[in-house]
């Protein structure tokens, strides 16, 4: 994928492996994560515990690859799964194989 956006222009998301090895960003990718999720989640507006209601109720409804690959996201941002869990509940997007 070519692109002016540092994020989108080495991103490797393979579908092919187990959920928890999809990902691999480089640090600079990394840090705009961070910060997109910042922003995304600053905008929304949620309380700050919103997270934990979602990820209450979204383990029992989430399956089982999407949640390993969210748990996966989580270590590799740094970020608390609650924040990874907040703005996946929250996004429109799905990639499918």
């Amino acid at each position: 994928m070519k692109s002016n956006n540092h994020i989108a222009a080495d991103l490797t998301v393979d579908l092919c492996c187990p959920p928890a090895d999809r990902w691999h960003l480089t640090p600079a990718q990394r840090q705009q994560a961070r910060e997109l999720l910042a922003l995304y989640t600053a905008d929304l507006g949620l309380p700050p515990d919103f997270g934990q209601f979602l990820a209450a109720g979204a383990r029992d409804l989430v399956r089982a690859d999407h949640w390993q690959e969210m748990e996966s996201l989580s270590r590799l941002l740094d970020l608390p799964l609650l924040d990874v869990v907040r703005f996946r509940s929250s996004s429109t997007a799905t990639i499918t194989r």
